[in-house]
């Protein structure tokens, strides 16, 4: 079922706001719409018993309907910021691109560990879905730099 979300939503600074009084009153012109699930830290909308992320409605108010294929990413990786100048619809490949920083990283530098047993530092990129090593080196600063010229080629944002 494609939905008007206009008919339901205004849109201004990122958030949605009712545009009618819903039958048992909680909705209100005007009225913020949604609420922040606070697990994954992003806006979420309920509409006819369904939950939607703000973003892809913020998405589709703009541009139609997602791209098959395509995921909304925000830019600046704040799930709580739908500012339609902070998303976009990308492939699923590009998105993973933009991943923050791993808990796990000890490097502090996506895409960089200390190889022990060498006692080297060995960088990675991902590239159409796989891992590809970009090489051991003997600073942590070489193998930052070599991860970041390879993202920097392959479309990724800075971090």
């Amino acid at each position: 079922m494609e939905i008007n979300w206009k008919e339901h939503f205004t849109y201004k600074d990122g958030k949605l706001y009712w545009t009618h009084t819903s039958p048992n009153g909680a909705c209100q012109p005007g009225k913020l719409a949604g609420y922040l699930e606070r697990h994954h830290n992003r806006w979420v909308v309920g509409l006819h018993g369904k939950a939607y992320k703000r973003a892809r409605i913020v998405w589709e108010m703009h541009h139609g309907e997602i791209p098959s294929g395509c995921v909304i990413d925000h830019i600046n990786r704040n799930r709580e910021d739908d500012r339609i100048d902070n998303i976009r619809a990308v492939p699923v490949t590009l998105n993973n691109r933009n991943k923050t920083i791993d808990k796990r990283n000890s490097s502090g530098v996506p895409g960089v560990t200390y190889d022990a047993g060498r006692k080297r530092w060995a960088a990675y990129v991902n590239r159409d879905g796989k891992q590809v090593r970009l090489g051991r080196f003997p600073s942590l600063e070489e193998a930052a730099a070599a991860r970041a010229a390879a993202a920097n080629s392959l479309g990724y944002l800075e971090v």
